[in-house]
């Protein structure tokens, strides 16, 4: 004997099919991998941002240094003092224009 037509409409309602289950998730981890590769991509550039912040702030630094004392400073020991032999240089002045090329005219500082 067949069911009613009500019985057979209410058992498949009953839950969702294994490809019904399948598609939704495919559908969803593609959606968390396009936010994942954003996200990626948004970390990146503020890492990028910091960077050339930090890369400014030294160049600041760099060129303040020289300013005050005429000089590189140490690349290797802190604690040298300015009036170390062959820090100074006598003679040179640094342009406000273009620091930057002034700075190849500057000798290292003698470190140890």
């Amino acid at each position: 004997m067949r069911r009613p037509i009500a019985e057979r409409h209410a058992a498949r309602l009953g839950g969702f099919t294994l490809v019904e289950i399948a598609f939704v998730i495919v559908i969803l981890g593609l959606l968390l991998a396009m936010i994942a590769g954003v996200a990626a991509a948004l970390v990146g550039q503020q890492r990028r941002e910091v960077t050339r912040q930090r890369l400014a702030g030294i160049e600041t630094a760099i060129a303040l240094f020289v300013s005050q004392n005429k000089r590189l400073p140490c690349p290797a020991d802190g604690r040298i003092a300015g009036n170390a032999v062959g820090a100074r240089v006598r003679g040179v002045v640094l342009s406000d224009e273009d620091w930057r090329a002034d700075l190849l005219l500057l000798p290292r500082c003698a470190c140890p």
